[in-house]
């Protein structure tokens, strides 16, 4: 892993959810009422307030995420100031973001536009995915899973804990979902993080920021 990651998260604010001390896998999730988190291959909400808690959490710290959730991102490329794993059988995607990556920072140059791409690595199962991550945590790097659906039910036995944006909205029509805490036996709500109210398309929605335990995760390794 480079110490790239590391050079940038130098200055950063401390994570308010202590997951920097947590050496096991942390669920990040933005769910609606219903514990939907999207549709038609698209995140349900982004709101300035909840980005701003994803960035506090997982600046400078290492992403878990699918291909899906890769389209959903600026640009199509990982985020700055993170290291991300990327679960994907497609063979020539690492060529094909680097490659992209160039092009966006180069045009971005041209314009006078900061345009940055964080480290990323593409895993083609999960035995190199559980190869990485044991490196990382090695290291003591807090690991973020963060999506989508079929990476969430993958990997959310293995983790420690749940960082969850509840929306106070139900979204109609929305065909991805978190697995529901509430009714899994070993989950459990343990610490309310804040509220905030936030801007979505033409309204303002309410949200509640939760950690939620995993009583008895899974070995990864």
């Amino acid at each position: 892993m480079s110490d790239t990651i590391r050079e940038q998260a130098v200055g950063q604010e401390v994570c308010p959810c202590h997951c920097c001390q947590f050496r096991g896998l942390t669920a990040v999730a933005a769910v609606d009422a219903n514990w939907a988190i999207g549709r038609d291959e698209e995140l349900l909400f982004r709101t300035r307030p909840d980005m701003r808690h994803f960035q506090q959490i997982t600046t400078g710290h290492t992403l878990i995420i699918g291909r899906k959730t890769l389209s959903t991102l600026p640009r199509g490329l990982p985020l700055a100031n993170r290291y991300t794993l990327i679960l994907s059988h497609n063979p020539d995607l690492a060529t094909e973001l680097t490659s992209k990556a160039e092009a966006a920072i180069a045009e971005g140059r041209e314009k006078g536009i900061n345009v940055a791409a964080g480290n990323f690595s593409v895993c083609g199962d999960t035995e190199s995915l559980k190869a990485e991550v044991a490196v990382l945590q090695a290291m003591g790097e807090a690991v973020f899973v963060c999506g989508g659906a079929s990476v969430y039910r993958l990997l959310l036995p293995y983790c420690h804990e749940a960082i969850i944006t509840h929306y106070h909205h139900a979204v109609p029509d929305a065909d991805a979902f978190f697995p529901d805490l509430a009714r899994l036996r070993h989950w459990r709500l343990t610490e309310n993080l804040g509220e905030a109210e936030g801007k979505h398309e033409s309204s303002v929605v309410r949200m509640s920021f939760h950690r939620y335990t995993n009583t008895h995760p899974l070995m990864l390794f």
